[in-house]
């Protein structure tokens, strides 16, 4: 379904390490590549991260010259409300 509508899910961390299944925890990261991939795209117009620490590591010196959002994280140890969440997930809708 992602890919008929246009959609790829990609994890910028390639490697890493953590101390629990949480985010915050991850250490020693290696990162996809990220500037290859994305002129390899050409219709890309748009990298939305899936929380904090995904934009974290985006906002590393990258050239990137398409849109970035920040999403609030859809994992269940983020207590933002569901209906909060959603809102700003359904702004990609204008990328569709």
């Amino acid at each position: 379904m992602l890919r008929e509508a246009g959609i790829g899910l990609w994890d910028i961390v390639a490697t890493g390490r953590r101390r629990a299944s949480n985010d915050a925890q991850l250490v020693a990261e290696t990162l996809q590549p990220v500037a290859e991939l994305t002129r390899s795209l050409q219709r890309l117009q748009l990298i939305a991260c899936n929380g904090g620490k995904a934009a974290a590591l985006l906002a590393r010196p990258f050239d990137l010259p398409m849109a970035q959002m920040l999403l609030p994280s859809s994992s269940p140890a983020n207590t933002c409300p569901y209906a909060k969440k959603l809102g700003h997930w359904l702004q990609l809708r204008a990328y569709l």
